[in-house]
Parts: C-alpha cells; sequence; structure tokens
C-alpha cells in the first residue's frame, strides 16, 4: 500500500473513531436495549450487565449501567482473552483484539453531562485490511501515550 492510501485508511479511521465519541455524546438519555445480533453474539462483545444500544454495520454500541468506566477497557480485555482472542488494552479507554479472521476494536467511555451511563463502541470486522487499519490506529494510540 502507498504512503498516499496509507493516510487515507488512517484518516478514514480517525474519522470513523471521532464519529463514534460524537455519535455517543449526542444521546440524551440511556438506551432501550435492542436485541444483541447473532454476529455479536457470536463475537462475544457484549459483556455481562450489557445492553445493545444500536447495531450499525460493522458498529455495536453497549452500554453498562453498572460498571465504572474506567475498568470497562480492562474487562473487555479480559473478557476477550478468555474467550480466546489475542487482545491488548492499547490505552485506558481502548482493545484491539484479533482472533483467526476476526478484529475488534473497542472504544470505552461515558459523557458526564448527557449519557452518565458507561458505553463501549466496537467496530468488528473479518476484512484484512481492516484489521491492518485497526491495528495502525492501536499502535497510534500506543505511540501517543508515551
Amino acid at each position: 500500500m502507498g504512503a498516499r492510501a496509507e493516510r487515507g485508511t488512517l484518516l478514514d479511521v480517525r474519522t470513523w473513531l471521532l464519529a463514534v465519541v460524537v455519535a455517543a455524546a449526542g444521546c440524551q438519555k440511556p438506551c432501550d436495549p435492542i436485541a444483541e445480533s447473532p454476529t455479536a453474539r457470536r463475537l462475544g462483545v457484549v459483556l455481562d450487565g450489557g445492553r445493545v444500544c444500536k447495531e450499525d454495520n460493522l458498529v455495536v454500541t453497549v452500554e453498562y449501567p453498572d460498571r465504572k468506566r474506567e475498568e470497562l477497557a480492562g474487562a473487555y480485555a479480559s473478557a476477550l482473552e478468555k474467550a480466546g482472542w489475542k487482545a491488548e488494552q492499547v490505552s485506558p479507554a481502548t482493545v484491539l483484539a484479533t482472533r483467526d479472521a476476526d478484529t475488534v476494536f473497542v472504544v470505552t467511555g461515558k459523557d458526564e453531562k448527557t449519557r452518565r451511563v458507561p458505553f463501549a463502541v466496537v467496530r468488528h470486522c473479518s476484512d484484512p485490511r481492516c484489521r491492518i487499519m485497526l491495528e495502525e490506529l492501536a499502535a497510534e494510540l500506543k505511540q501517543s501515550k508515551q
């Protein structure tokens, strides 16, 4: 992949990450849960106590009303590892995990002004190019915290 294409790909991932944060902050109240999809169930991206708020294409948004935001990323890393994933907490609020062809990138947070509920936004894919993009994003997050 050329340098220009790589920059465009990384920009796409950054744009997605910004959209995740803005979308989560824009919600006015805790969600009315929806049923977990077969894909979310297969991937194991809804931890105990989680309720799926939205599932759009390759993104699952889950709220955790009974968990502390600062413990959520660690809980994801631990649960995914126990389920056979290679998981790494790349920042205090993000986790990258891979298993076979699947990749998940978890962003956790809590908007103190509107939602008041810890949440996770999980981007998942099984495309090799998507995995590379998410791995590059994770590497950038690791570098930025050093």
